[in-house]
């Protein structure tokens, strides 16, 4: 963007323009446009909905894509290309019996076959999918209906389906539209057909569909409409085979009880058998129950950002379920990205020496000068910083940049962590310290070894202690008698955060990932170099 100079204009109003103007810089391009133009996708409207309507999975299409696919073995040249040329226009969305035409005798076949593959290797699926669909719900009137209703069979995975309901939602389904879908035979098309549904004789069918996403949009809309039988549906999907159904059906439930037992969606099976058999009274037991309006049910599949500080390789993100980036900011040595409650972004940035607080159009709002590598938001308004070369954890009070409370570390201050009776969990490279504002010591672990260069910690509601052993090479998880509860080996571990569903989030110097207790990756984003993760 060129600086714009107006002399009439006083200096600090041209402080005031110029800041208002550096908020927009920080700002990535829309990432959804930029999806479309990397594919050479029209942008408008009108070939957006052509191209919906080409990848609709209807019965003419789906007889158009094979007669298409038999040309392709066609005695005639012109005819052979004329097949190829459409079906490498038609896009993946509708050809995965391609794929099995790569094993064919013909050999014409399966050079064709592979010529369209390779064009298309490229391509995310469901990230051109749902940047479609985001560049069209800016687009007044909404999509037309029959284009969602009719896409539903693509809606994997489930952040995508998430996006087609709420699109759906906003629109009103006729009662022909809602019939065609009734006849629609995929589970997403099904579990869509069990949310628009009403009646519980279809409701109760759904809970006993062979899939467990079907199942668990039928016990939804059954909870929504305060049955029982919902409540005790989406308890047995907690004990399913399906992880991201039990995930889904667990934190549903929990925000429709006053005080929820722990449950976590991918620890093993006996520990969620445990769990299961816990919220089994819970869901018998209707005194504890809130009953929220079926408007402000919370979202079938929770679609949350994902904030990540990259350390240094500089500057923050912030990515969506798609993995699009969509919010930046430019920062170097950016080790730590906390989201406030206000909506800001506290950062933290070892290299510039300093703390800073951003707003969501990216301006500068306070910043706190010191040699830092985490920085965390607190409750009372204040900023609780671990000033890692001077050997201490302040608390600011961001309204005058006082000091209102110190410790001293015995070494370098990596992490610190305002715990809910006011006590501070704080960590130097070789210990682990919880100390009292008085300065008393309430628990502490000094086993870290001599390589141990301890990052960051988290004191769980377990009340075990999540560590990041950089020197190590290691995530421990201690209880209150440092047994060591859970560890997992990673390169160089920057932070860990536990998530609500039991996953951890892990920073290293090379990627972020997310990880079960079972130590299964089920998620990792290369380009991090040391820094954290936050969901």
């Amino acid at each position: 963007m060129e600086r714009i100079g107006i002399i009439v204009i006083p200096r600090l109003a041209r402080l005031v323009l110029a800041g208002f103007l550096a908020g927009f810089t920080h700002c990535p391009a829309d990432p959804y446009h930029l999806v479309l133009k990397q594919h050479k996708m029209p942008v408008d409207r009108n070939g957006l909905e052509s191209f919906l309507s080409s990848i609709t999975p209807n019965p003419e299409r789906q007889e158009l894509i094979a007669g298409w696919m038999v040309d392709l073995g066609a005695d005639q040249y012109r005819k052979r290309q004329d097949a190829e040329e459409r079906l490498a226009a038609a896009g993946l969305f509708n050809m995965d019996a391609l794929q099995a035409l790569q094993d064919s005798d013909d050999p014409e076949i399966k050079v064709r076959v592979a010529r369209i593959l390779n064009a298309h290797q490229d391509v995310d699926r469901p990230v051109l999918l749902y940047s479609v669909l985001q560049v069209l719900e800016t687009n007044q009137p909404p999509v037309k209906l029959s284009l969602l209703l009719e896409n539903l069979s693509h809606a994997d995975p489930p952040w995508l389906f998430q996006e087609l309901v709420d699109q759906i939602s906003k629109q009103t389904v006729s009662p022909e539209a809602y019939e065609r879908l009734a006849k629609q035979k995929n589970e997403h098309s099904r579990a869509m057909y069990m949310l628009l549904s009403k009646d519980p004789a279809t409701l109760a069918d759904g809970l006993i569909h062979p899939s467990p996403r079907v199942n668990l949009a039928a016990a939804y809309q059954l909870a929504r409409q305060g049955e029982a039988l919902g409540h005790e549906a989406l308890w047995a999907v907690m004990g399913g085979e399906d992880a991201l159904a039990r995930a889904s059906a667990g934190r549903i439930l929990a925000t429709l009880v006053e005080e929820p037992a722990p449950y976590y969606p991918y620890a093993a099976v006996d520990t969620r058998r445990v769990q299961v058999d816990a919220w089994k009274e819970i869901v018998t037991d209707r005194s504890t129950w809130v009953d929220p309006s079926p408007n402000a049910f919370p979202p079938l599949y929770r679609c949350v950002p994902l904030l990540l500080a990259r350390g240094y390789r500089g500057g923050v993100i912030e990515i969506d379920p798609s993995g699009q980036v969509i919010w930046d900011f430019n920062i170097r040595g950016a080790c730590s990205a906390e989201r406030m409650q206000n909506g800001n972004t506290l950062i933290a940035s070892y290299t510039e020496r300093r703390v800073v607080e951003v707003t969501p159009g990216g301006t500068e709002i306070w910043e706190f000068k010191t040699p830092t590598q985490n920085a965390r938001p607190l409750k009372n308004g204040n900023v609780l910083i671990s000033c890692y070369s001077d050997n201490r954890v302040v608390e600011i009070r961001k309204s005058d940049d006082v000091v209102v409370w110190e410790y001293a570390t015995p070494g370098r201050a990596h992490d610190a962590v305002m715990l809910d009776d006011g006590n501070v969990l704080l960590c130097w490279e070789k210990g682990v310290r919880e100390v009292n504002r008085a300065g008393d010591i309430a628990w502490e672990w000094l086993g870290g070894a001599h390589r141990s260069r301890i990052c960051s910690v988290q004191r769980l509601p377990s009340g075990h202690t999540l560590i990041a052993d950089y020197g190590m090479g290691r995530v421990i998880e201690l209880n209150a008698q440092h047994d060591v509860m859970w560890e997992m080996d990673v390169s160089q571990p920057s932070d860990a955060f536990r998530l609500p569903n039991g996953n951890t989030l892990v920073t290293s110097s090379k990627e972020h990932l997310e990880v079960t207790p079972e130590h299964e990756i089920i998620w990792r984003k290369s380009g991090a170099r040391s820094g954290s993760a936050r969901r």
